[in-house]
């Protein structure tokens, strides 16, 4: 049986892993990066160079530049809710670039439009072909809506109309005498004004 190793250096295989492309020597202008106090950077480790190495564990995270320590840079980073300051050299220190992650995102996001697109293709194929046919779609029988049996609805009694008080036969009589005689009237005669 072979022994575990515990080294500093432990699971890194695929954290560490570097294009064929890369390998081989670093060129020497990483060495020669400079940084402003208060530049953000990001921290990845080139494997090729010992020296100088953060931890593994802070592969990959965003921090910023609070000073120099000779020819390294003290990097500040929050981890969690704690506030760590990383000696590190420019070897293992890339500028932070926001516009590449912008677009890294829209990629992102473009990809997944894509593939959901995609999945609603197929999904609409598998659905038109399992609709049936005109010819067995006239077959089935449409079902006939269910009528709602209507809710019974109390009957609204007519308003009560008020009887107009009764006008006697004789004041009728004479209301009626008195419109003959206003008919029978001649109408007054017209002048006409000569000049």
């Amino acid at each position: 049986m072979t022994r575990r190793s515990k080294g500093p250096r432990k699971k890194t295989r695929q954290k560490f892993r570097v294009n064929k492309r890369n390998r081989g020597k670093t060129p020497i202008a990483f060495a020669m990066q400079k940084f402003e106090v208060g530049r953000k950077v990001n921290i990845k480790i080139n494997p090729a160079i010992q020296k100088g190495q953060p931890h593994h564990r802070f592969h990959g995270y965003t921090g910023t530049v609070k000073g120099m320590q000779g020819e390294a840079y003290i990097v500040h980073i929050v981890e969690g809710k704690k506030d760590k300051n990383l000696v590190i050299l420019p070897w293992h220190l890339n500028a932070f670039n926001p516009e590449k992650k912008v677009a890294r995102e829209w990629r992102d996001k473009a990809r997944i439009k894509r593939e959901r697109k995609h999945t609603l293709g197929a999904m609409k194929k598998k659905v038109a072909k399992a609709k049936p046919k005109k010819s067995a779609e006239k077959s089935i029988k449409k079902e006939k809506p269910v009528k709602k049996p209507a809710l019974k609805e109390e009957k609204k009694k007519p308003a009560s109309k008020k009887k107009k008080p009764e006008v006697d036969a004789g004041k009728k009589q004479e209301s009626k005498k008195k419109d003959e005689k206003e008919a029978k009237k001649p109408a007054a005669p017209t002048f006409e004004i000569i000049e």
